[in-house]
């Protein structure tokens, strides 16, 4: 259902995109917690403290590989339309920032192309602990510091999976969570997911900005987590051998219709608003990016 266009053009400007800025938040800023504020977080404690370290630092890359390495993880991270595949923390923190900075805004669209960036995360786990073997395909979107959307469109956030064998994996758990750029998350009535299966993750955000909040979705990240089928520890022979690819979507909405329809695959994310102009929405995707979870795996 489409939601009544408001207007909240955000008027404090904020400085360019900075890491500090975005990591630490201001002095008054709420915590930020996946309680309330997003599906539920993995009952994998692994999983689960490296997506708790995400949402309070999202671009602290090291920091989140060092939070998956405490627990004989695995954490690489994509932007592959960046020419960045399969990078680790310290080596990403440095090319990714670098690749941002320096592109151009194309205001073609109407929306200015270096609005929002998007990345990917592919993260993998030994049993142990208690805890089966399991894998994780994410995506991040972030808006620069500097976009003023307004309105309360509807954008939708996808992550597209293929090659998921059901005979070795299950769904564990998907993941969504959104803040502003202050750390405040997105109240739950601002986001609705629209399908899940497991080779896709759908959700519809309700995008608006205000002066002391910027942008309510200024950050955000979803995720699937896959564990062995059939409730074993370790998956059947050769499992871990299959590589999984992923790709990572964000349509962001500007001039406020509401969802039609929506078609996501590997390849393609369609989606069908009412009342909205094709110059003023804006797609993106991190590209095709894959993981193939026995690599560098002891178990």
């Amino acid at each position: 259902m489409a939601k009544t266009p408001r207007t909240g053009f955000l008027t404090l400007c904020i400085a360019s995109f900075a890491f500090a800025t975005l990591q630490s938040g201001p002095a008054n800023a709420a915590p930020a917690s996946s309680m309330g504020a997003s599906s539920e977080s993995s009952s994998d404690p692994r999983v689960a403290a490296v997506q708790e370290y995400r949402i309070k630092h999202p671009n602290d890359y090291v920091g989140q590989e060092r939070v998956a390495k405490r627990y004989g993880g695995t954490l690489k991270f994509h932007a592959p339309k960046l020419g960045l595949q399969n990078v680790e923390a310290n080596d990403f923190q440095k090319l990714y920032s670098r690749s941002r900075s320096t592109s151009a805004p194309d205001f073609k669209s109407g929306i200015p192309t270096d609005a929002f960036a998007l990345s990917g995360y592919t993260e993998v786990y030994p049993a142990g602990g208690g805890y089966p073997f399991s894998f994780t395909v994410g995506g991040n979107w972030e808006y620069n510091g500097t976009y003023l959307g307004t309105g309360y469109p509807e954008n939708v956030a996808g992550l597209a999976t293929e090659n998921v064998d059901p005979a070795c994996w299950v769904v564990e758990r998907d993941w969504f969570y959104a803040r502003d750029w202050a750390l405040w998350p997105l109240p739950s009535s601002e986001y609705n997911r629209y399908s899940a299966g497991s080779q896709s993750l759908v959700y519809q955000v309700r995008d608006a900005s205000t002066l002391d909040h910027g942008q309510n979705a200024h950050w955000g990240t979803t995720s699937i987590t896959y564990k062995p089928a059939g409730g074993h520890a370790e998956p059947g022979a050769g499992c871990k051998q299959k590589t999984v690819s992923a790709n990572f979507y964000y349509n962001h909405n500007q001039a406020g219709g509401g969802i039609l329809s929506i078609e996501l695959n590997l390849i393609l994310m369609q989606v069908q608003f009412g009342d909205t102009t094709d110059d003023m929405v804006l797609q993106k995707s991190t590209g095709v990016f894959s993981v193939t979870p026995g690599d560098g795996i002891v178990g």
